[in-house]
């Protein structure tokens, strides 16, 4: 069976059909492989007088993958605070 192909279109609707929170990360440590990379996200701290970093997220994605997504992160640098609105 072949695989299914690839639409151009990679902003169409991303379904969720489990309930995945936001989470807020104070870095990233990036971890590069041949043909994936994992980016394991994390955030300070405070304790008994030295920074500890706990990791709230990682992501593994192929290779492949990260020309789109420093396009991604280029496009919304340009265009201010990206596609979604910032409330005040």
């Amino acid at each position: 069976m072949a695989a299914p192909s690839r639409r151009n279109d990679h902003r169409r609707p991303v379904i969720d059909p489990h309930t995945i929170g936001d989470t807020f990360a104070s870095g990233v440590d990036v971890q590069d492989h041949e043909d994936w990379t994992r980016l394991n996200w994390w955030v300070d701290v405070a304790g008994n007088g030295n920074g500890t970093r706990r990791k709230v997220a990682s992501i593994v994605l192929p290779r492949s993958a990260l020309p789109t997504v420093m396009q991604e992160l280029r496009g919304s640098q340009a265009q201010g605070h990206g596609r979604e609105t910032r409330r005040h």
